[in-house]
């Protein structure tokens, strides 16, 4: 369904909605437009959202939030917040339990903000999600899915709760630059002048993965943002991520991800049948 809307500034503009019902959750996908923004607003009910593609900027509060491809966001109805959508539009498939069980859970999240969660350790479960969507699942089956969604959120909390030592900052800024490149910890040990050993152990303890692991997980993000976004070539999108060749790119994906980049790639583009 094309729906036309018109903006507290008097713009008109449209957006494709699509809904499907399946048992107590209803689904929407919708497609907002390119430069598109979005005032300050509170949404009807509560819901959690998922960018499946483009890039969104929200706002809420004094906090800002830049997402893409796999983040997604619990996002209670008593929260004020606008948005504004990248250069491509973006694509957003958001859920809405009915179930009272559901409801009172996403509204009473010790927060007064949106929660937000972006990063490979919940890309999985995000795809898991939407392939069930797609394949016209049971209710028990979508709800089992989006209760382990939901518990996923609850129980990742990180392990250390010591402030990140200045030091720790400026490497993740720097491997957030340049992890397209050959990244060595003894390297970046020398950089800093700490002993790598010493880098290993403290890196672990605040990100929960080894420097390796955690420059794959930017390189990983990055593909699945251009994946579902742009049409560019596997190997191009491999080579730009810092991946040696296409078939180190589909190992490390398949291995992370439990599909393959081209798999990833036509599910993002799927939708939901027109269904008002």
């Amino acid at each position: 369904m094309i729906v036309s809307s018109k903006e507290s500034n008097g713009k008109d503009w449209q957006k494709d909605i699509r809904r499907k019902t399946i048992g107590p959750i209803e689904v929407i996908d919708i497609q907002y437009p390119s430069h598109h923004s979005y005032g300050r607003h509170y949404d009807k009910v509560s819901k959690l959202s998922i960018v499946v593609s483009g890039k969104v900027r929200e706002q809420y509060g004094n906090q800002e939030v830049v997402a893409s491809s796999m983040s997604f966001v619990i996002k209670p109805n008593f929260v004020k917040h606008d948005n504004q959508f990248g250069s491509a539009g973006a694509r957003l498939i958001s859920l809405i339990p009915k179930e009272a069980i559901f409801q009172e859970w996403l509204e009473s999240q010790p927060v007064f903000d949106l929660m937000w969660f972006h990063g490979l350790p919940y890309s999985k479960y995000l795809i898991r999600l939407l392939h069930a969507i797609y394949r016209e699942p049971t209710a028990i089956e979508l709800e089992e899915e989006l209760i382990d969604l939901f518990g996923l959120t609850t129980s990742s909390e990180p392990s250390c709760k010591g402030p990140m030592p200045d030091w720790l900052r400026l490497l993740q800024e720097r491997l957030q630059d340049e992890f397209d490149q050959l990244i060595r910890t003894k390297e970046m040990a020398s950089w800093i002048g700490i002993h790598p050993v010493y880098l290993a152990r403290v890196f672990r303890k605040h990100f929960q993965c080894s420097i390796k692991e955690y420059v794959c997980r930017l390189r990983l993000e990055k593909t699945m943002a251009e994946l579902s976004s742009h049409r560019t070539s596997l190997s191009q999108i491999a080579y730009a991520s810092g991946f040696s060749d296409q078939s180190h790119f589909n190992r490390t994906f398949k291995s992370c991800l439990e599909v393959s980049p081209g798999q990833f790639r036509k599910l993002t583009q799927l939708r939901l049948q027109r269904f008002s």
